[in-house]
């Protein structure tokens, strides 16, 4: 099991308001972690993306676009998210 399954199972498994101790390493994950509850977190961890690749737009899109067209979609799984600010 990979530290991305393992913080999935984790986050899966534990209730609401648990508190997660990490370890003194780093953490690398293939996809990015959601989590859709409060957790809270001790420990000296760094977390890193495994293989981080950039995304660009393969079309122009504003503040009204409902649909981003990327140029590529190397190392997307379902379920992954992206976080997108507007300037």
């Amino acid at each position: 099991m990979d530290d991305y399954q393992t913080i999935i199972a984790a986050f899966d498994s534990l209730p609401e308001n648990s508190t997660i101790a990490f370890a003194p390493k780093t953490y690398i994950f293939t996809h990015t972690p959601i989590i859709l509850k409060t957790f809270h977190f001790q420990g000296p961890a760094t977390f890193k993306r495994e293989d981080q690749i950039t995304y660009t737009l393969k079309e122009p899109a504003d503040e009204f676009s409902r649909t981003l067209i990327l140029n590529n979609v190397d190392g997307l799984i379902p379920g992954d998210r992206f976080l997108i600010a507007l300037d």
